[in-house]
């Protein structure tokens, strides 16, 4: 008889390419799990930055305190923010093609960011009324997503990181993926193959591979880099279109999920990717 499938681990990561926060339980929103990746850091152009630019971001801590985000890093004090802020002000960002209305913090979160970061940003943040739409190749819905790089979704596979970790000269932690969804039970890179699946009864969609970036190969505990991760997964992995490792999912009901959850297989892609 085959094990089920479950959700193993849930995070959310509020400010992008920071440290990310695991939960018991989280809502499934329109443009993602909430709070998700609805704050980013901004270069002095108004463009995204990452650990791809700044592998230190790593060492951002974050959490959820009532209605506000607490901010650490090494050697620096910490900041509250509001985890809905209400400012007026409004500027164009961007985001790889993308270019949306965000919210500045104020020039004393800035000032934070600058120097932890050693260059010249500021943080800001996604307010409602913004309507980031996912790639429309792969959503015929207008699903939105927040500040994440495509889709409001990420599922990775414990079997499947077990199968790298396997190839490795030193096993690495899922953390460095950055998924929301965490699955156990599944067979290795079995996620490939999945068309639609369920969650609590609610309904995600599998929609495309995610390609790997030089970030799986920065330590999220002491954003030191090796590129050992990458190079291994890139000479079994390699697809059209990139390495991958993970499946995009938008949804299509709203509700919670929690940790211990089935992850029932609706329909199989065969083929996978």
């Amino acid at each position: 008889m085959p094990s089920k499938t479950t959700l193993r681990r849930i995070y959310i990561y509020p400010i992008k390419s920071a440290s990310g926060i695991p939960l018991k339980s989280a809502i499934v929103e329109r443009r993602g799990l909430k709070y998700d990746r609805r704050f980013m850091v901004v270069d002095s152009n108004n463009s995204f930055l990452t650990q791809r630019q700044i592998p230190n971001m790593a060492l951002i801590g974050v959490k959820i305190d009532c209605d506000n985000l607490l901010v650490s890093a090494p050697n620096m004090p910490s900041i509250s923010i509001p985890l809905e802020p209400s400012r007026p002000h409004r500027i164009t960002v961007k985001i790889w093609e993308d270019e949306c209305l965000a919210i500045p913090l104020q020039s004393e979160v800035s000032s934070w960011f600058s120097k932890l970061l050693g260059v010249s940003c500021q943080l800001v943040y996604m307010p409602k009324e913004t309507e980031r739409l996912a790639p429309p190749k792969y959503s015929n819905r207008k699903e939105l997503v927040g500040f994440a790089d495509r889709f409001p979704f990420l599922l990775t596979n414990e079997s499947s990181l077990a199968d790298l970790n396997f190839r490795l000269r030193k096993n690495i932690q899922m953390t460095r993926f950055r998924s929301n969804f965490v699955v156990d039970g599944a067979k290795a890179f079995a996620e490939d193959t999945w068309n639609k699946i369920s969650i609590n009864k609610i309904l995600f969609e599998c929609v495309k591979p995610c390609p790997r970036c030089k970030i799986i190969n920065i330590d999220q505990n002491s954003a030191k880099h090796d590129p050992e991760p990458l190079k291994v997964l890139g000479s079994y992995r390699s697809q059209k279109g990139g390495i991958m490792f993970g499946n995009n999912l938008i949804a299509y009901d709203f509700g919670v999920v929690t940790v211990g959850d089935n992850v029932n297989i609706i329909k199989n892609n065969l083929s996978g990717i």
